[in-house]
């Protein structure tokens, strides 16, 4: 009898350990700055796969219409986009999403005052739109703004879309 009230409390001591009286609170997103950050270093190292991992479900699907889209162009069309990808037409038909991102995004460190843009902007800023998060940051002239907006999706910040906005500065009262 006294072992089996002992056995009993032990699986009533086990049947509590390792329970708190609370959940466990989910982790925290990523902050949005950190998210703009990781994006443009993804964007800089031309990692096609990451930066498809941090779209949303709803803008990956924009981006495989896109891409799908491209695919089924006329073949001149495909071949003159090859051309300014660096890259042959049948490359293009036979990537994925992911790696037509890398290819474009490659393309795109070609041009270097282009990148400078990129390299050369301040920290970002975060507003409420709506129910996504707009974080954009802005060059050292004011002259360039890239805008990231951002959806939460299974307990992370996922990028919605993305926007580039060149400002013409003027001068107040000048000649220009």
């Amino acid at each position: 009898m006294r072992g089996a009230r002992g056995a009993v409390a032990l699986l009533v001591l086990l049947a509590g350990c390792g329970k708190s009286a609370e959940p466990p609170k989910p982790a925290a997103p990523e902050p949005p700055e950190a998210v703009f950050k990781r994006m443009l270093a993804v964007y800089d190292a031309a990692d096609g796969k990451a930066m498809w991992g941090m779209l949303s479900k709803r803008q990956q699907g924009e981006s495989r219409k896109a891409f799908e889209s491209i695919k089924a162009a006329p073949e001149g069309q495909v071949k003159e986009l090859a051309e300014q990808l660096g890259t042959t037409s049948e490359a293009i038909r036979a990537s994925t999403p992911e790696s037509f991102s890398t290819v474009v995004m490659k393309a795109r460190l070609k041009d270097a005052e282009k990148m400078k843009l990129y390299r050369d902007l301040k920290s970002p800023r975060v507003h409420q739109d709506g129910k996504r998060l707009r974080v954009s940051a802005v060059n050292s002239d004011g002259k360039f703004e890239w805008v990231l907006y951002l959806v939460e999706e299974d307990g992370a910040w996922k990028v919605d879309e993305d926007l580039e906005v060149e400002h013409e500065i003027q001068e107040v009262g000048g000649d220009k």
